[in-house]
């Protein structure tokens, strides 16, 4: 009697490891999943950000996990990173400016920026550095727009920004 509990017992546990081990019994082939492979991959994308290279605006190709126009001004006002600084790479928009809003409406493309980019020191190069950062990272990244206006605390930026 002990025997065929035994003989019973195998039998049940060969039959659950053939149908757990090969896939339900359908005869197909097994697949093993690494825990590695099951956790979601981000997708990452590319943006353009546009940083000052001697004299010259010149892009940057950046990868994040969520590609837009405004996540390549939030990487415009951090700045370059070490490895861009290694390179060489600078920029005219002061530190501590911050993006208040962004938007896109009929092929126009609006950022708000705060005060903080008024304490560039002046000069009508340095503007136009600024302005060209901007707008060519913004034109770079958004799809939707042709134009770009750019906004100090909600003013225009040819007003805001005097040299």
């Amino acid at each position: 009697m002990k025997g065929k509990k035994i003989i019973v017992c195998c039998a049940i546990l060969i039959w659950l490891l053939l149908i757990c081990g090969c896939g339900g019994g359908s005869g197909g082939s097994t697949s093993i999943t690494h825990p590695a492979e099951s956790v979601a991959r981000p997708n990452i994308q590319t943006i353009t950000v546009y940083f000052i290279l001697g004299e010259e605006i010149t892009p940057v190709q950046r990868k994040v996990e969520s590609a837009s126009a405004k996540e390549a001004l939030l990487a415009l006002l951090e700045g370059p990173n070490s490895e861009e600084k290694d390179r060489g790479f600078t920029t005219s928009i002061p530190e501590g400016t911050s993006l208040l809003s962004y938007k896109v409406g009929n092929g126009v493309a609006t950022a708000d920026f705060s005060r903080e980019i008024l304490s560039y020191g002046g000069g009508s190069a340095r503007v136009q550095a600024i302005l060209g950062q901007i707008e060519k990272t913004i034109l770079a990244n958004e799809k939707n727009a042709e134009k770009v206006e750019v906004l100090v605390n909600k003013v225009p930026a040819d007003e805001a920004l005097q040299p």
